[in-house]
């Protein structure tokens, strides 16, 4: 059975699938959550006047209101499959250690690949990531 992270806000709850999860970002009080797979997600729109939806929106993210430090909390909180998987790597991400393709401390990156081999490119602080490196690296 697959884990999924829950993450509950003011109006709902999200239950995503841990392997699903590429990375999370912070955005002010929002986070930006990505996910692995390329398919879009098809998220109703405003209902119009005879209240059905006007059509779909896509969307290859989540967007929730919420912290990042909040969803760390509820990450330390959750099981250990769920801590081992998604991993706090400085003030604004949150990553799957699953999708790690490279550390590069020059260019004080972290590189991520999908499964469909897309990579993705995050800034993190040089000490943070050596302290990452050094954390694999044992």
């Amino acid at each position: 059975m697959e884990q999924a992270l829950t993450i509950p806000n003011s109006r709902e709850t999200h239950f995503i699938n841990v392997s699903q999860i590429l990375y999370i970002k912070a955005d002010g009080d929002y986070i930006n959550i990505y996910l692995t797979n390329n398919d879009p997600i098809k998220i109703p729109r405003e209902t119009g006047n005879d209240g059905k939806p006007e059509g779909n929106t896509t969307k290859y993210n989540i967007q929730l209101t919420i912290q990042l430090g909040v969803v760390d909390k509820i990450i330390q909180k959750s099981s250990n499959d769920i801590r081992k998987h998604l991993v706090r790597i400085d003030r604004s991400y949150i990553i799957n250690i699953d999708y790690i393709f490279k550390i590069n401390l020059t260019e004080s990156s972290i590189y991520l690949m999908d499964p469909s081999n897309k990579i993705y490119s995050l800034k993190i602080s040089r000490e943070r990531l050596a302290e990452l490196k050094k954390k694999f690296e044992k």
